[in-house]
Order: structure tokens, then sequence, then C-alpha cells
């Protein structure tokens, strides 16, 4: 069962980070390469089982957020890869808090 909703997505371009403020006022964020490398696709899962790392590549960037019904999002990456979902609390789990008022990259 979801358990995390966010009140607000933001891509930050300029840090290269995506920022979550959730409904229970958490703020969290992640850097681009570290959601690319947590994907959790068929294709990402498949590379991994074969012991290949998922590198995203330096400069990275996040074109687009799409929705998944109440449960998530899509991540489309410039790097061509548009097959991601990230559930909201896979999300939750992999963005790392920050103090609300700061903003900077995290991992």
């Amino acid at each position: 069962m979801q358990t995390h909703r966010p009140l607000r997505i933001t891509v930050e371009s300029g840090s290269g980070s995506l920022r979550i403020d959730w409904a229970d006022g958490l703020r969290s964020q992640a850097g681009f390469a570290a959601l690319r490398e947590a994907c959790r696709c068929g294709r990402c899962r498949g590379s991994i089982a074969r012991g290949e790392a998922l590198r995203a590549a330096e400069g990275l960037a996040l074109t687009r957020v799409e929705p998944v019904g109440d449960y998530g999002v899509c991540l489309h990456f410039d790097d061509g890869h548009d097959k991601g979902i990230y559930p909201w609390d896979y999300l939750r789990e992999l963005l790392i808090p920050v103090p609300v008022g700061e903003t900077g990259a995290a991992a």
C-alpha cells in the first residue's frame, strides 16, 4: 500500500537533482545520475542480473517527469531511457532528506 504522497516535484536542472516535497513535511532530493542508476525496469534489472554495472553518463539530464496514476512517476532521461517507473515509496527510500530551505545536489 502506498503511504507517501508528494505535494510538489521539482526538477532542478542547475544542480542536476530532483526534489520532492512530501505531504508529511519532509523534503528530499537525489541527483539525476543516482536516480538513473536506481532504475528497476526490466532492462536495467537484466543488466544487473548479468553483473553489469549501471553507470549514468556524466552530465545526464532529466527531461520529463510523467505521472503514472496515483502510483508514482516515469522518469525520462536524455540518454533515451524512459522505461523506469518509480513508485512514491521507492522514491521516498532513494531520495536523501534535506532541511526545508536548503537546496543543493544530493547523490
